[in-house]
């Protein structure tokens, strides 16, 4: 299917500067598993956290259109590098890895970040889909919609809030569990 088609893996390709050399926290942002809306929230929310933040666009070749739009509407507010269509698979993984927190549905993006021991938030505005699509391990967070309201009218306020609690909270560490039972019982 031509939709999820990313382009040929490169042997001289690198990855963006803004990885090896960060200017602030690194984010990286999986497009193919959120809606428009949430992901306008999320770069929304993303500037108004304390910490500077840099976001990496991830997706396939279908993603692009999205992709642009939302580099272009943030072009000079906020560090976004445009990724989608441009990486191979094994490109995009390094992304993830190299990345400081990672934004996605559920799904393989957020499994893979996962597992890579980068700090994932799993938005999922239909939890009916079942656990299976989280990520998994200690550490990472999965926000759902309990309301009728879809997930990006809660987000703007409660991104900032998540990620200045994840780098200020433990030291720098990722929060314990009961750290997070503790921030989500005082939000909710």
């Amino acid at each position: 299917d031509t939709n999820f088609e990313l382009l040929r893996p490169d042997p001289t390709e690198t990855l963006p500067q803004g990885l090896s050399q960060p200017t602030g926290l690194r984010v990286s942002i999986c497009l193919s598993s959120l809606s428009h809306a949430t992901l306008e929230t999320t770069l929304q929310g993303l500037s108004q956290a304390s910490p500077q933040v840099e976001v990496f666009l991830l997706g396939t070749v279908k993603d692009r259109a999205v992709s642009a739009h939302l580099a272009s509407h943030w072009d000079g507010r906020m560090a976004v590098h445009d990724l989608c269509g441009h990486l191979s698979f094994c490109s995009m993984a390094a992304v993830l890895r190299e990345s400081d927190i990672a934004i996605a549905g559920p799904g393989p993006s957020s499994i893979l970040s996962s597992g890579f021991g980068t700090f994932t938030i799993c938005l999922d505005d239909k939890p009916a889909r079942g656990p299976l699509l989280y990520p998994y391990g200690h550490g990472h967070l999965v926000i759902q919609n309990a309301e009728k309201n879809p997930l990006s009218t809660e987000l703007s306020w409660l991104l900032p809030k998540i990620l200045n609690y994840a780098v200020h909270s433990n030291s720098g560490n990722v929060p314990s569990l009961e750290q997070w039972r503790d921030f989500a019982d005082s939000i909710i």
